[in-house]
């Protein structure tokens, strides 16, 4: 039979664009399903799961079908038009399916996991329809692609290749460019008539004579020009399908565990999870592509394809090693002089592929090897086709689930991708050895070699186990005095306890907890203001505009357990808190001094699931809500006009809604979009703010009605024994102070006069927007400041008072309130010396105010620290030593200041003032590892080896991941 070019064109052009819809879907539906879960890991898992399990059913069931069919191209275009409007019909079911588990967890009372396994039942069965009709596709278009061009493993290689290729093209125009663009709901309609011009555009072929109808051909049949080659045996067979499950387990297993260690390499965003599966897909694309140069040729295809499998494992093992050079480029492009918006790209694109690409490009070279394997002749080439694809497909499923839910959390994601290696290893030996004894024993060299290196490789990695995220520019830190006293790697999440090393200031080795490297809560004076801000504000003010107290309350995150623990100092009668990683609740042990074991407080019921669904499930309605979420440019949830709706919905007619503003990496019109969010539903916002310890978030406010603040009964509340303790450790010791903290309301937003794009669910502005902006860092909150200052109002309008002097200590405090608001902007921009002048002129009217008095000197000191650090870099040590003497003026004894004192020392090779100063700050801080090194440095550099491992082993004992002292302590032995 003539080989037709046409269809060898045309086709793979129509399965690329098939594959671009399919990858488009997919990235809409996971982002449907992030507001359905409230939790990225588990609708990822969900979408993963449902088209995996679907594409293998469809491979399957339509590759029989594409067998018995006169022409399998009706078959592909009939199964484009089912994607399209099984998609069309998605939204509205996923509507459906919120409304039907609402109502079954009403109805039932349903636990957390029962409530997770009925979503993501629910969720599976709408998404496994249009998944099996995508799966249906490969196998028709195998059947119909090689009557025309003949039955080849080239021929798989091109369509399988063209259409994971088109799936890249997905990712990246739907995560980049479609949704944001166009909204979720319209990007489905795109996709859809793609799908539905593909289906019309293969029967006007067909009309046209482009694609014609071939007849079927003997079973076995080759082409002439093909060269003939034994078939493979029944065995053979059966080992490549077995191999096909065991290269989807370890693919998708190994994408699972390396989006989780990836993430500390990437700005965790909107577009991280479409940049990973991009590159992945990209990967296999070509790896598919690259094997069709080859795959006719006279080689062992079972041979070939065990040396590939092997080198899958050997590159996935080597990938471990590969995160310390990944972490120094990370914080090499991060520093270099480009915008925001393009480092967060290189960094999104570059991270996975210098991970994945190379194991992804193998993987994908793979797949058409074992379908030339099984796919034996024409007869039955949908059938087998379909087959590889299906088993290949079921191992994905199962190799997402057992990574996921089952290594991570037990072993780790370290362990967990050593174990996904000789699962490859595995698979490419059985490959190696199903081919006969004779041949085999030819190829034997290379396979010994290239297995001795893998065992060499990952007897280190089992006996090293270190969690290679570590190596991330988030974690630098480590090898300067920080900690981590707790991790646990759960199935939605890793959790993280850091210790920073001691304060400059007062010695004081603050904790914070980490979700994914991202700082959700902690114990500095900064972290405390915002989260005793939140916890205690709403309260108050509910109290002194109703005179009653609140009887039901809810937050959104536990974090550190302190703002919860602040709402049961309030007279409530019950606290319901929403925290969908349940990891954290084992960190809580961590910060029990300012949680004071909030999980035992009868007050307060943990609910581990997203607040979304219990605030819709529940028949309880609040008088306060409190949103703790992350920052908006990473949670797509709780920012969003639908979650406000849903808030309010749950919110008595006089009850508070309060949520917290980031005053970092916001520009102003992000700020000004978050309020006409809120302004959307409700009908007055609130804006506050309290300048001391260099705060970074204010509280956003929205109410049905307007407050009327009763400052007698505000200030009989503030008088309350626990809460004025609790208060006055912020220095929010009177009425004053806190009404001097209201910063704006909705009046002053309304003259602004100007429309916003609203924040829903569809658009994401934020997310979106977020990261393309230009200003980031702290000078980003210097802006947010300067915006906040620009928009202030009034609160003496919402107070109610009889004291004659309330008006003019009000006026006092709100320019007290100015200079703060100013030194804190003067602090960020680095002029510490400005920032001190205007706390200066706080402390002459308040002289005893212990919580300025911190700011100040905090100020002074970063002065002489940022002088020193110039002084070192330049090598003029004496000047250093000088700001760092000047430094211990300031009224304290720092371990920061001795040992940075006892560097400068060292580095003047003045080694006795050195050791003294090292040893001081060991004195005032035991557990700082840095000063323990510094010794070992200098013990190693007079020749005192003895001493320099004992000072290397106390590092360690204190900081078990500090490379450099693993380092000297092995030079020394």
């Amino acid at each position: 039979m003539k080989t037709i070019s046409a269809p060898r064109i045309v086709l793979p052009v129509f399965f690329f664009l098939s594959g671009m819809c399919a990858l488009i879907y997919e990235i809409i539906w996971q982002r449907m399903l992030y507001f359905i879960f409230g939790q990225s890991a588990f609708a990822t898992a969900t979408v993963l799961a449902a088209f995996m399990a679907g594409l293998s059913l469809g491979s399957l069931f339509f590759g029989k079908v594409a067998d018995t069919m006169k022409s399998p191209k009706k078959l592909y275009a009939l199964l484009e038009f089912g994607i399209a409007a099984s998609a069309l019909l998605f939204p509205p079911l996923l509507e459906a399916i919120k409304h039907l588990y609402i109502y079954l967890d009403r109805t039932l009372e349903l636990s957390a996991f029962a409530v997770i396994f009925l979503k993501f039942t629910l969720c599976f069965s709408g998404l496994v329809i249009p998944a099996a009709l995508m799966g249906g596709t490969f196998p028709a278009a195998v059947k119909f692609y090689t009557r025309c061009c003949g039955m080849s493993g080239k021929n798989i290689g091109i369509l399988y290749g063209a259409n994971t290729l088109g799936a890249v093209a997905g990712v990246i125009l739907a995560g980049f460019y479609l949704v944001a663009e166009f909204g979720a709901l319209h990007a489905t309609w795109i996709a859809a008539g793609f799908n539905s011009l593909i289906g019309s555009a293969v029967l006007s072929a067909n009309l046209a004579g482009i694609l014609p109808s071939v007849k079927h051909q003997k079973a076995d049949h080759l082409p002439p020009k093909a060269p003939r080659y034994e078939l493979p045996g029944e065995f053979q067979r059966k080992i490549a399908l077995f191999v096909a499950g065991l290269s989807g387990f370890c693919a998708l297993a190994g994408e699972v565990a390396w989006s989780r260690s990836l993430a500390y390499f990437m700005q965790t965003s909107l577009y991280s999870f479409p940049a990973m599966l991009a590159i992945f897909l990209a990967g296999t694309g070509l790896g598919s592509l690259i094997v069709t140069l080859f795959i006719d040729t006279r080689i062992k295809r079972s041979l070939s394809a065990g040396l590939i499998q092997t080198g899958v494992a050997i590159f996935i093992l080597f990938g471990l090693f590969l995160y310390p050079l990944l972490g120094d480029f990370v914080a090499w492009i991060t520093i270099k002089e480009i915008s925001p918006w393009k480092t967060l790209l290189v960094t999104s694109f570059a991270a996975p592929a210098f991970i994945m690409l190379i194991p992804s490009i193998l993987m994908g070279m793979t797949f058409p090897l074992l379908c030339r394997i099984v796919a034996a002749g024409y007869a039955t080439s949908g059938h087998r086709t379909g087959l590889v694809y299906s088993i290949n497909t079921l191992g994905a499923i199962l190799g997402a689930i057992a990574a996921g839910f089952i290594f991570i959390p037990l072993v780790g994601t370290t362990s967990t991708t050593a174990i996904i290696s000789f699962i490859n290893l595995t698979a490419g030996l059985l490959l190696f050895f199903s081919e006969t004894k004779k041949t085999a024993d030819k190829k034997l060299v290379p396979q010994i070699i290239l297995t001795g290196g893998y065992c060499v490789a990952l007897f280190f990695v089992i006996t090293n186990n270190r969690p290679y995220w570590l190596s991330s520019p988030f974690y630098r830190n480590l090898a300067k005095g920080d900690t981590i006293t707790w991790y646990k790697e759960a199935p939605s999440a890793t959790v993280t306890v850091r210790q920073y090393a001691p304060h400059p200031l007062d010695n004081n080795r603050y904790k914070v907890i980490e979700v994914n490297g991202v700082n959700v809560a902690g114990t500095s004076p900064t972290l405390r203001t915002t989260q005793k801000l939140q916890g205690h504000l709403p309260l108050l003010l509910f109290k002194a505009s109703t005179g009653r107290n609140a009887n039901q309350a809810f937050i959104l995150g536990l974090g550190t357990g302190e703002s919860s623990h602040c709402i049961t100092l309030h007279d409530i009668q019950n606290l319901d808190c929403c925290e969908i990683v349940a990891a954290e609740t084992g960190a809580l042990k961590e910060f029990k001094e300012v949680n004071h074991a909030i999980l035992s407080n009868k007050k307060m019921t943990l609910h581990t699931e997203d607040a979304r669904t219990f605030l819709l499930s529940t028949d309880k309605t609040y008088d306060i809500i409190e949103s703790d979420a992350v920052h908006p440019d990473i949670d797509l949830a709780t920012y969003t006009k639908e979650y406000f709706e849903i808030c309010r919905s749950r919110l008595s007619e006089e009850g508070i809604f309060s949520s917290w503003i980031p005053l970092y990496y916001l520009s102003k019109n992000h700020i000004r979009t978050m309020i006409a969010t809120l302004h959307a539903v409700f009908p007055h916002v609130m804006i506050w703010y309290y300048p001391r310890y260099n705060n970074k978030h204010a509280l956003i406010l929205g109410m049905n009605k307007k407050l009327s603040i009763n400052c007698k009964i505000l200030s009989q509340e503030t008088e309350q024994p626990e809460i004025a303790e609790s208060l006055d450790e912020i220095g929010l010791d009177n009425i004053h102070t806190i009404l001097s903290c209201f910063i704006t309301d909705e009046t002053v937003y309304a003259r602004e006069n100007d429309s916003l794009v609203i924040n829903d669910d569809d658009r994401l502005v934020l997310p979106r927007l977020i990261p393309m902006q230009q200003t980031t860092g702290n000078e980003s909150t210097v802006k947010a400041l300067d915006y906040l200052r620009s928009i202030e109002a009034s609160v003496l309008p919402y107070c109610t008072f009889s004291d004659y002097g309330f008006r003019k200590y009000l006026q006092e405090h709100l320019k007290r309130r100015s200079f703060s608001m100013r030194a804190i902007g003067e602090y960020y921009k680095g002029e510490y010396s400005h920032a001190a002048t205007l706390y200066e002129k706080i402390l002459r009217e308040e002289p005893e105010n212990v919580h300025v008095r911190y700011s100040y000197r905090e100020a002074r000191l970063y002065e002489a620290l940022s002088g020193a650090k110039q002084f070192l870099s330049r090598g003029e040590f004496d000047r250093a030593k000088a700001s760092y003497q000047r430094a211990l003026t300031l009224e304290l004894a720092s371990a920061t200041v001795h040992n940075s004192l006892g560097v400068c020392y060292y580095r003047m090779r003045r080694f006795r003032q050195a050791l003294r100063h090292f040893n001081r700050a060991i004195q005032l801080c035991s557990t700082y590892a840095q000063p323990h090194f510094n010794k070992a440095r200098l013990f190693y550099a007079a020749s005192r080896l003895k001493e320099c491992r004992q000072s290397c082993r106390k590092a360690l004992s204190i900081n078990p991941y500090m490379n450099d002292a693993k380092i000297l302590l092995r030079k020394s032995t």
